[in-house]
């Protein structure tokens, strides 16, 4: 028969005064705080773990998830939350979104994910040293790569522009000046060896940009330069 509030008190009291002699059972603990609970005790600050062996604050569960996210490199699925602070999806939830509002802007939750701005500038010097070495990149295959919609990459890229990223982004396309110069010397070429009209996908296809979308944007705008010097 389940104790009474009276008794589990009082046994409480007893175990206190008499640790050696007397030991409260994990089950009578348990059915002591939920009484408690119900009693107004303690407020709805104090969550049940899943495991129902252990209680939790809310301010030590905001804790252990801030710290979840840290040793995930500041990127953390919501939905992965339960099984590494131990506690309901819903009771992460609302820590999550009260991380977020106190955190200034410095962490934010996208596509079901907690993101931190160290994650974000991080993510902008893999991407600059990726363009350092190519030239040119698609956000669209960058957005793929890294999971990201393309807006929010987007909003991570021109916010770190000229800073973290030294390039330029245009049509969907990131690329360096070099890459641009390399691109404008042969389209330099490729024109004055024509001796009859091109076509623009013609001149994109031979210079090899034909895979990256948003290229003829990029080479249109380089051919009316060169029109413009009268190359």
């Amino acid at each position: 028969m389940d104790m009474d509030i009276s008794s589990l008190l009082s046994a409480l009291q007893n175990t206190q005064q008499k640790k050696s002699s007397v030991r409260l059972s994990e089950r009578n603990v348990v059915e002591l705080i939920i009484k408690l609970k119900q009693l107004g005790l303690f407020g709805e600050e104090l969550l049940h773990t899943i495991n129902g062996k252990e209680y939790i604050t809310t301010d030590r569960l905001k804790v252990d998830i801030q710290s979840a996210l840290r040793q995930a490199g500041g990127r953390l699925e919501l939905t992965e939350l339960p099984a590494l602070v131990g506690v309901d999806l819903a009771h992460c939830e609302k820590q999550a979104a009260l991380i977020v509002s106190e955190s200034g802007g410095s962490v934010m939750e996208a596509q079901g994910e907690l993101i931190t701005t160290e994650y974000f500038d991080s993510l902008a010097a893999e991407i600059d040293d990726l363009l350092q070495e190519s030239g040119v990149l698609s956000m669209a295959d960058l957005a793929v790569t890294y999971s990201l919609n393309t807006e929010l990459l987007r909003s991570t890229v021109s916010s770190r522009m000229g800073s973290t990223i030294q390039g330029k982004a245009d049509a969907g396309l990131l690329y360096t000046p070099a890459y641009v110069r390399n691109i404008k010397a042969q389209l330099r070429g490729a024109l004055r060896g024509t001796a009859a009209p091109v076509a623009l996908t013609s001149l994109v296809k031979d210079l090899g940009l034909d895979s990256f979308s948003g290229s003829n944007s990029m080479v249109s705008q380089l051919v009316d330069e060169l029109l413009s010097e009268g190359a």
